[in-house]
């Protein structure tokens, strides 16, 4: 009897039986004590988190505070724009510089928010990342709440619309960007056909310059012809050859004023011409007055050619 007792003790007390005890007795005090060590660390961090509002409307922004105090030994990681504010969104953040106080450090922050959840009263929790000794702990702040403003206070079963048959115009608005878009478009074809036909334009502004002068030239030049042809007189014949001098000065560009006839005559070599002007002058400076008027037609014939000659320059 006494020999299966001590069988079974030798059994009992066997050097494996010893290994695991041993080793299941020293990771229950390791994993206490770790466990201690965390919940005295995770205590030592104080979060406080506050809704700066009672009341909110849908879409419209608040604001939250939160801080913290925790041991210098412990770093404090606050919730950013990846962090889930349901049912609110985060929509900006401004953080403080840490202070201390106490021989611990303070740390806060403002978060902006708005939300477009229609729950009556919406709350959130937040949390923040404690690190002690390399390892990760999440801290939960306080607790809060805020109501939501509705406008429309009495949702009714039917809505009882008034007729109402009269015609009334409602004004549109003006739409600057398709004016502007086309305004853009002309002017950019305007100048395109500008740069195209320039040249064609500008002569048929300078024909249409030249023909309206040539036809006020004819009209005084032939009153004054007729002037003449009633009345013979020196001083009308000095106003029909500075009338022609002075509209054949505009078309060729030549200071017809300035040049005698002697002048007038080297420049152009054309001897009908010259009989013209010479019978002219000697109506002017002789006083010799016959009522000839056909002293002036080569004057008008000749102002007719160069005129025709400028028409066909600027249609080539």
């Amino acid at each position: 009897m006494s020999r299966h007792l001590l069988n079974y003790l030798e059994l009992e007390i066997s050097p494996i039986k010893v290994y695991k005890l041993l080793s299941t007795l020293f990771f229950s005090l390791l994993v206490g004590g770790f466990a201690g060590a965390q919940n005295a660390s995770t205590d030592s961090v104080k979060v406080e988190s506050k809704l700066l509002a009672d009341s909110v409307e849908t879409g419209q922004p608040f604001y939250m505070s939160l801080s913290t105090l925790a041991p210098d030994s412990v770093d404090v990681l606050f919730p950013d724009s990846t962090y889930d504010f349901s049912p609110f969104e985060m929509v900006h953040k401004v953080y403080f510089p840490t202070q201390i106080r106490n021989g611990n450090l303070w740390d806060s922050a403002v978060y902006q928010l708005k939300t477009f959840n229609l729950d009556s009263v919406q709350r959130i929790t937040p949390e923040i990342i404690a690190v002690v000794a390399g390892d990760s702990l999440v801290v939960q702040g306080s607790k809060d709440s805020v109501f939501m403003k509705y406008y429309l206070q009495v949702y009714p079963d039917s809505l009882s619309l008034k007729e109402q048959t009269r015609y009334r115009h409602i004004g549109s608005n003006f739409n600057y960007p398709i004016f502007t878009a086309v305004g853009i478009l002309v002017f950019s074809v305007l100048t395109t056909l500008l740069l195209i036909f320039r040249k064609k334009i500008s002569n048929w502004f300078q024909k249409r310059s030249l023909k309206k002068k040539h036809k006020k030239f004819r009209i005084r030049f032939d009153a004054a012809v007729f002037s003449y042809k009633k009345q013979p007189d020196t001083g009308q014949a000095n106003t029909i050859l500075l009338l022609w001098k002075s509209y054949m000065e505009s078309l060729e560009r030549v200071p017809f004023l300035k040049l005698t006839s002697k002048e007038i005559h080297l420049k152009y070599k054309d001897e009908a011409l010259k009989s013209s002007l010479m019978a002219i002058d000697k109506s002017i400076y002789s006083d010799f007055m016959d009522g000839d008027v056909s002293k002036f037609d080569y004057l008008q014939v000749f102002a007719e050619n160069r005129f025709n000659k400028k028409l066909n320059e600027l249609d080539s």
